[in-house]
């Protein structure tokens, strides 16, 4: 932890008279997280193969591409498949996660080089995995950690998004609750929830893709996972 960070908890704690070790105080809160409800969307209490179909179509509508492969092995081939439509170098830099270093050897045959890191100005591929997906939106939710620089989904011109289907959930509450799941209380320094490639309508109200972000986003649902 930063030390203005620790300053200003210390602050707090001392004008409410606690500690940071309050066992009480932090069930406390974790029953009430545990708890938290409110209005949610009809597609937002889906599951299973509905939840999918519809994190499908609401992704789609917000301009991304989305296919299916039914391992991770797969990924370097999907991969292949839009590098050549978009006449893209044939390499990636990607994140050093398990799971994609697990299908590292699909790219190797698809003759794409790969790197494990954050994107650089010059990488034109980045290549990351989904912490969650959300059916109500079409959005997927990404966290940054070590593994998982968050320049991978925000630098290169595609990203291509590789998204466990157990990890596709109805709704926001329940994307954080597979957070809360992960991380516990050590949450990580930052989550982006994305919907598509990126866009504005500030020049002259003409929608533009690409504006400051991947111009291209690729989904591909792993369903084995």
């Amino acid at each position: 932890m930063s030390g203005g960070r620790e300053t200003v908890l210390s602050s707090l704690r001392r004008a409410l008279g606690v500690t940071g070790d309050d066992t009480v105080r932090r069930a406390g809160v974790a029953a009430r997280l545990e708890g938290a409800g409110g209005p949610s969307l009809a597609l937002g209490r889906l599951s299973g193969d509905a939840a999918v179909q519809a994190f499908v179509t609401r992704a789609q509508g917000l301009s991304a591409s989305v296919e299916h492969v039914a391992e991770i092995e797969g990924l370097g081939s999907a991969a292949a498949r839009v590098i050549r439509r978009l006449g893209l170098p044939p390499r990636v830099v990607m994140a050093s996660d398990p799971l994609l270093l697990r299908g590292m050897s699909g790219f190797a045959v698809q003759g794409i080089a790969t790197r494990s890191g954050a994107a650089e100005a010059a990488d034109s591929v980045g290549v990351n995995v989904a912490a969650a997906a959300v059916a109500e939106t079409g959005v997927v939710m990404m966290t940054s950690r070590p593994e998982t620089p968050t320049s991978l989904n925000l630098l290169p011109e595609l990203w291509i998004c590789a998204v466990p289907r157990s990890r596709i959930v109805g709704s926001y509450e329940e994307a954080l609750a597979l957070l809360r799941r992960d991380y516990g209380l050590r949450l990580p320094r930052a989550v982006n929830f994305i919907g598509g490639p990126s866009r504005t309508g500030d020049i002259e109200e003409i929608l533009q893709l690409g504006a400051h972000g991947p111009k291209t986003v690729h989904l591909v649902i792993i369903d084995a996972l």
